[in-house]
């Protein structure tokens, strides 16, 4: 089917079907766990066209081994490693043990809770005198950021962990 043409919508999906289903929706999140299409088309090389096309289920392109393996390496997660492994009845072991991953979202956590209390604090002390200033409502969208990073950290921790969970190895 050339590049161009639609995909034709069926009732039912075939084994190949839920097979790329799994690995373009793996790599929409690849690919928003890096940063979007344009800082994508920066990491792996390919155009931001080429890569839009391995997200949208109306187009056969499939990100390219080596294109996933080095987004995955940058953001850290291997979604579309875990997708293919799953498509063929597989999933991706942990290396590193439970234990130090379970350390590793503890600490997350915590870093994202205080992060969350530091904002609350901020936001406490503009509001004290009833009016925000210019000045009050920059530390609060500087510490907002900080929040916000640390709780997308938190989330591909989170990630990772639902990846590396070997089957019948529960935690």
């Amino acid at each position: 089917m050339p590049f161009f043409q639609k995909r034709e919508r069926r009732s039912f999906m075939s084994p190949i079907d839920d097979a790329l289903s799994l690995i373009k929706g793996a790599t929409r999140d690849l690919v928003k766990a890096c940063g979007g299409l344009t800082r994508c088309e920066r990491i792996c090389g390919f155009s931001d066209s080429s890569i839009s096309r391995w997200t949208l289920s109306t187009y056969g392109d499939v990100i390219p081994i080596m294109a996933a393996l080095v987004l995955e390496a940058e953001c850290g997660v291997p979604w579309v490693t875990s997708a293919m492994a799953e498509v063929n009845g597989r999933r991706l072991g942990d290396a590193s043990g439970g234990a130090a991953v379970s350390v590793s979202l503890q600490r997350l956590h915590a870093e994202a809770d205080l992060a969350m209390s530091e904002t609350g604090l901020e936001v406490q002390k503009a509001f004290e005198d009833g009016r925000v200033t210019p000045s009050e409502a920059e530390v609060m969208d500087r510490k907002a950021a900080k929040t916000e990073q640390k709780v997308r950290e938190f989330r591909q921790g989170l990630a990772g962990f639902k990846v590396n969970v070997v089957e019948g190895g529960g935690r």
